[in-house]
């Protein structure tokens, strides 16, 4: 991938293009989507987070490294901007008239963006594995995603009555 004197394939236009895809979708798919493999994606961002760093705790970075701590940069702000776009309709969506669809951006809101007390935890009671009977993965599946409907749908009737 990468051309003489750069082995990695971590170029300027190459960073153009990542950060071009990562404003509108996850890392995974900006991968994807480049034919490349996310970990280097991943690698190439570590690489520059942890040069960042360095600098900022009064160490140096070689000339050569600058294009990762760069790549660090652009990347982590393609990402906030993502972030936010997607923030500003999950907003014009709460003020909808729908009060379903102003449900499920409030639920998907709360959810993600406040995850430690907001998250839902989903148990159920299934059979238990015998060495004999073969479990049947689908049944536990539809039971599974019955109490996850229920859930939704006592959830939906609560904020309803409220």
């Amino acid at each position: 991938m990468g051309t003489r004197g750069d082995p990695d394939g971590l170029t300027a236009e190459l960073q153009e293009r990542v950060v071009a895809q990562l404003v509108l979708v996850t890392l995974n798919d900006a991968a994807r989507l480049l034919g490349m493999d996310a970990r280097t994606l991943r690698r190439w961002r570590q690489r520059g987070r942890a040069y960042d760093e360095r600098l900022q705790g009064g160490g140096t970075v070689k000339p050569a490294e600058e294009r990762y701590r760069s790549f660090w940069q652009a990347t982590d702000a393609a990402r906030l901007t993502g972030k936010r776009n997607a923030l500003v309709v999950v907003g014009r969506t709460l003020r909808s008239d729908d009060p379903r669809l102003a449900f499920d951006a409030a639920k998907f809101f709360l959810t993600h963006a406040y995850r430690d007390e907001y998250h839902t935890k989903v148990t159920a009671d299934l059979p238990a594995e015998d060495d004999d009977d073969e479990i049947d993965e689908e049944a536990q599946r539809r039971e599974a995603l019955r109490l996850v409907d229920e859930l939704t749908q006592r959830r939906r009737k609560k904020a309803s009555n409220e």
